[in-house]
């Protein structure tokens, strides 16, 4: 059996599968334990995240190691090294710092697919894959009998534009058996997360919007997972990601195209498909089979 290193930060209170806890348990745990005989390596959460202190790696050897960005570790551990990263917008300084110390063999970006973040890695000797969000918590059977119309929660503000302009007409419209809740501080969720997962499960469609406009964010894979339909604009790397207009989400150019979207019966067949699409491509033992396709390609 392979010996599998996993250093990574533990979680937050922050809600939904993009924040600390996707990246701690999902990420730093479950997905190394998949993989082989794991020992894990848990550090404090930074308060910012992006800490450049030395932590310790272990003396001891093993076959496959997990680093999470973007912590220096005081050296590069023997065998085989990956992490996972979401974007490299604005730490690209601290991203070379790390590829610098730690190289590498492969990087798995899962929304950032620029030219910049594959020439960064390429310059270090390191490959680059694109490897979607995944979802480790989802409904057991799809719930058929959903009675909110939609549902809009996540951050907005600073780096979902399209989303805060989304977020603001429809608190102005008002539209009947929606729940529009916006989350313009991180700090503050306005619901718990079993709150939103038990209102996701009953609506039918989920309104939202990408990271910068351009990134897919890690709502939209756990929003298909519980089988809602959704509504966004379209971005690169949607088709290849399996979000494909009029099969899995509901294509929309401007907000005002959302109201008759609300209004017809897509969301039962483009729901269902969408669920299935992440039940075969997105969950966390896909992204585990990538990493040691990887491994072994390496090898």
């Amino acid at each position: 059996m392979l010996k599998i290193a996993s250093y990574y930060k533990v979680k937050s209170d922050w809600v939904g599968c993009g924040c600390s806890d996707y990246w701690s348990d999902l990420i730093g745990q479950q997905l190394p334990a998949m993989l082989g005989d794991v020992k894990c390596f848990p550090r404090p959460y930074a308060v910012d995240s992006h800490h450049t202190k030395d932590y310790e790696i272990s003396d001891e050897d093993f076959d496959i190691n997990y680093l999470q960005l973007f912590d220096l570790p005081n050296r590069r551990p023997t065998g085989f090294v990956y992490s996972i990263i979401s974007d490299v917008i604005g730490l690209e300084y601290e991203f070379i710092l790390w590829l610098d110390r730690v190289r590498p063999d492969v990087i798995f970006t899962v929304q950032d697919y620029r030219d910049i973040l594959i020439d960064l890695c390429k310059s270090f000797n390191c490959r680059c894959i694109y490897s979607p969000w995944c979802v480790g918590d989802y409904p057991a059977e799809y719930n058929p009998n959903r009675d909110i119309k939609a549902l809009m929660t996540g951050a907005i503000g600073m780096c979902y534009p399209r989303r805060t302009d989304i977020h603001k007409c429809l608190s102005q419209w008002k539209l009947p058996d929606m729940i529009i809740k916006g989350m313009p501080d991180r700090n503050n969720p306005p619901m718990t997360l079993e709150q939103y997962r038990e209102r996701l499960n009953r609506s039918r469609y989920y309104i939202s919007g990408g990271v910068w406009d351009f990134e897919i964010p890690p709502k939209y894979y756990e929003v298909a997972a519980f089988g809602a339909c959704l509504i966004s604009h379209d971005m690169p790397m949607m088709e290849q990601s399996g979000f494909i207009d009029g099969y899995t989400y509901r294509k929309i150019e401007k907000v005002e195209d959302i109201p008759a979207i609300l209004e017809s019966d897509d969301w039962i067949n483009m729901g269902q498909n969408a669920r299935q699409m992440v039940l075969n491509n997105h969950l966390v033992s896909n992204r585990a089979q990538a990493v040691l396709e990887a491994y072994y390609f390496n090898g």
